[in-house]
């Protein structure tokens, strides 16, 4: 829909903004950087993604606005090197009210407590055997954040 704003955060040993919800781009041009993004090899930091994501996007500095609920889809395919801290850093955004966080493992690799403890409900959860399923999903999550 219009008036969608989007930022991407990539991890894996380390956490990097590739986008912030300030910066003008096309929904074509938002499409592309999600499907151009590369993947991150190294350890599975989601703490660190969590913690970047509550600390420098979603903050008004940087084109979040708190009168809209925000989204966040975190997609793994492997266990967190911190189950505690990224359980402490979900737990904390899941504190505002306002936010959904979505869940999506892929692989054989994940845990699917952690993944659990992640999502705001369980039924935000995905389970994936691979990356090409990611199309699968897109209306359902569509959908029940709408």
């Amino acid at each position: 829909p219009d008036g969608v704003r989007v930022s991407l955060v990539r991890y894996a040993t380390d956490a990097k903004v590739i986008s912030f919800f300030d910066q003008d781009m096309s929904k074509s041009e938002k499409i592309t950087s999600v499907k151009t993004m590369a993947y991150s090899v190294g350890s599975t930091y989601t703490h660190l993604a969590l913690q970047l994501t509550r600390e420098s996007v979603l903050v008004p500095e940087r084109g979040d606005r708190p009168d809209v609920p925000n989204l966040i889809i975190v997609t793994t395919d492997g266990v967190s090197r911190s189950q505690t801290k990224t359980q402490n850093e979900a737990a904390i955004l899941k504190s505002n009210s306002d936010l959904k966080i979505f869940v999506i493992g892929i692989g054989k690799s994940v845990a699917d407590a952690e993944l659990v403890n992640m999502a705001s409900r369980p039924e935000m959860v995905y389970k994936l055997t691979d990356f090409t399923q990611l199309t699968n999903i897109v209306g359902k999550i569509a959908t029940f954040s709408c």
